[in-house]
């Protein structure tokens, strides 16, 4: 990172946010590109899992915002994709419960094994600054560096970045979490942590835009899937 002093200055002297972060990815790459070429293929290596992870995680969220609503299944089963054999079924609540409960043990794990991965990450210059200039450096309104990165790709994609809907700005979860960085009091060490997420194949509103669902192969395969896990 370019350092809290340093964009002080430069604040001073008239750059704007947006120029502080291109200087910042550039000085991010420039770090990157010194590295030794087994600690660059370990560190990205690892980069690549806990990507992996992250989109898992975001595409249950997804997935589980959209059976939450009334008729949530509906949007999916209605879009399926011609080519995925399917099963009837009709809309049942306790087994659109149990979805849902399967899908929360799934995340839980997630999460817990990107919480233990700390301990593990690689101890080089790429991986401090995924952490520090891309993944930790958020915004006011929460979003990360890395998130604001991911707008094209996003909308090159079809996703809703490249629409007015704004699905891609909003909180798709959060939560409390401990800040030991700040002060000792029970207010000052608790921060409201604010998941912001890029459209997978389980978003909604994808869904519907392009009337095509094929579920992600990394997510249970849904019930009115054939070999889909019944609730039963």
């Amino acid at each position: 990172m370019l350092g809290t002093h340093i964009e002080k200055v430069l604040r001073y002297f008239g750059s704007t946010d947006s120029q502080i972060y291109r200087l910042r990815q550039r000085w991010g790459y420039f770090l990157i590109r010194t590295l030794p070429n087994a600690v660059y293929a370990r560190t990205w290596e690892f980069i690549n899992w806990h990507d992996n992870q992250s989109r898992t995680a975001h595409a249950i969220l997804q997935r589980m915002r959209q059976l939450s609503q009334e008729g949530g299944e509906e949007v999916y089963m209605y879009n399926l994709h011609p080519d995925i054999p399917s099963k009837p079924i009709s809309t049942d609540e306790n087994r659109t419960r149990q979805a849902l409960r399967r899908l929360r043990i799934m995340l839980l794990n997630i999460r817990v094994q990107l919480r233990e991965s700390v301990n593990r990450e690689p101890d080089s210059a790429a991986m401090w600054i995924r952490n520090n200039v891309w993944r930790a450096y958020h915004y006011k309104d929460g979003r990360t560096n890395l998130w604001k990165h991911q707008r094209q790709g996003c909308a090159e994609r079809g996703g809703c970045c490249g629409r007015t809907c704004g699905c891609c700005e909003k909180v798709l979860d959060e939560y409390w979490i401990r800040n030991y960085g700040r002060g000792t009091g029970p207010k000052e060490t608790m921060v409201l942590h604010k998941v912001y997420a890029h459209c997978t194949s389980e978003c909604a509103c994808c869904v519907i835009t392009r009337g095509v669902y094929v579920p992600d192969p990394r997510l249970p395969s849904p019930d009115f899937v054939a070999g889909g896990r019944s609730s039963s």
